[in-house]
């Protein structure tokens, strides 16, 4: 199974998300950005620019993504969420269903892919489900959100 995003503490995760709604939007987010701008210190920050490159917030040349801007706006944040948790945790969806039906959360809750999927408790496991438990993407999702994306 393909890497997935994985940060050692999980809870660096909400912090993040609040600070990016909080924070003007900015040329690149890298990691002085993360550590400064999002207050998370240290090799947590390194892990967050990572992880919020993996799950699409953040395009490869460190720019803000179209996921990244819409997430700050309250009235498409729970779209956005949905494509950040198929861009970062669709290999999830690829083992739990046959390769090539691809990330279907009109068939299966997030919930259940990673509960199905979870066999190890490495720690990319752990972080997906804090991620999709515990709620700092979920809990942004509402019913509409996911039945919008059915239809991409």
């Amino acid at each position: 199974m393909a890497a997935l995003p994985y940060v050692t503490t999980p809870g660096n995760i909400d912090k993040a998300l609040q600070n990016i709604k909080a924070a003007a939007t900015p040329q690149s987010v890298n990691q002085d950005f993360v550590k400064t701008i999002l207050k998370i210190p240290g090799g947590s920050g390194n892990q967050m620019a990572a992880f919020l490159r993996k799950v699409g917030f953040v395009r490869p040349d460190g720019s803000p993504s179209d996921i990244y801007t819409r997430f700050r706006n309250d009235a498409s944040a729970g779209r956005a969420a949905v494509d950040a948790l198929k861009i970062g945790y669709a290999p999830l969806a690829v083992r739990k269903h046959h390769p090539g039906a691809g990330f279907s959360l009109g068939t299966a809750s997030p919930q259940r892919i990673v509960a199905g999927a979870m066999t190890r408790g490495t720690r990319e496991a752990k972080t997906a489900q804090y991620v999709l438990f515990r709620g700092p993407l979920l809990g942004r999702i509402s019913t509409n959100d996911l039945v919008s994306t059915r239809t991409r």
